[in-house]
């Protein structure tokens, strides 16, 4: 039944976007030229370009992006271990356009799309992982009803797809209200999010290796705290995929 509800949500998602593209030829989010195709999300310059920029990268730390073979110091303060991560690319200006469009401007076919070129990119390293759950960051209800979708859903979703292991949607929790973390400096990052999310139905995890998809990670909070939450469910492990990684001096 999911299936079925899935392939009929893309079906018709398709139709709004050729009807739309009829209406008004939509451009490349990448540089900004026509698209020859309207079903194509990036024209073929930008879709080369953007393979060819970033090869994925990871595993690495959550915090400090050293490789997980290398020491680092970040588990030394932690009283749960830190989480590996997988991302595809870095913040550019034209990734930033393209996440914007999808985030922002609701234009699913453009993250299901960077997301199969994320996955493309990591290959062995992350289809090698063992893991029983895809669990998406979540989002408060009130505002993913305001955006109309939570777009780590989506990711998530062509992740589950690719790597053919079941998502959990529900089990993770947001549970308190917090401002949009590119608003915030580093600091006031981790203030933000701290105790944010919560697990229901914790049986569901204990003993599990779990892969947490986030759209973007910069200092990690987010991430860090939703682990925190789903450790405390009893989950073995976490390992967290992102499609990018940001430095906060970049902001």
């Amino acid at each position: 039944m999911k299936k079925l509800l899935n392939n009929l949500f893309q079906r018709v998602e398709y139709f709004l976007e050729d009807l739309l593209a009829f209406i008004s030829v939509p451009d490349c989010p990448g540089c900004g030229v026509t698209l020859e195709n309207p079903r194509l999300p990036l024209c073929s310059d930008c879709d080369n370009d953007l393979r060819k920029t970033f090869s994925g990268d990871g595993p690495v730390c959550l915090f400090c992006r050293y490789f997980a073979t290398r020491e680092c110091t970040c588990n030394n303060d932690k009283p749960l271990p830190v989480p590996q991560l997988f991302y595809w690319g870095n913040y550019n200006d034209v990734v930033r356009e393209i996440i914007h469009r999808f985030k922002f401007d609701g234009q699913y076919k453009i993250g299901r799309h960077i997301t199969e070129i994320a996955l493309d990119a990591l290959n062995e390293r992350i289809y090698n992982l063992k893991l029983d759950f895809i669990i998406p960051v979540p989002m408060l209800k009130k505002d993913k009803i305001k955006r109309g979708f939570n777009q780590t859903d989506i990711i998530a979703d062509v992740v589950s797809q690719r790597l053919n292991i079941p998502i959990e949607p529900k089990l993770l929790r947001k549970v308190k209200e917090t401002k949009p973390q590119s608003k915030l400096g580093a600091n006031e990052r981790w203030q933000n999010v701290k105790d944010a999310f919560a697990v229901d139905n914790g049986e569901r995890l204990k003993g599990c290796s779990l892969l947490l998809v986030d759209d973007i990670v910069t200092t990690g909070a987010t991430s860090w705290e939703s682990t925190k939450a789903l450790y405390k469910a009893g989950a073995k492990d976490v390992t967290v995929f992102s499609l990018v990684s940001n430095n906060i001096s970049t902001l």
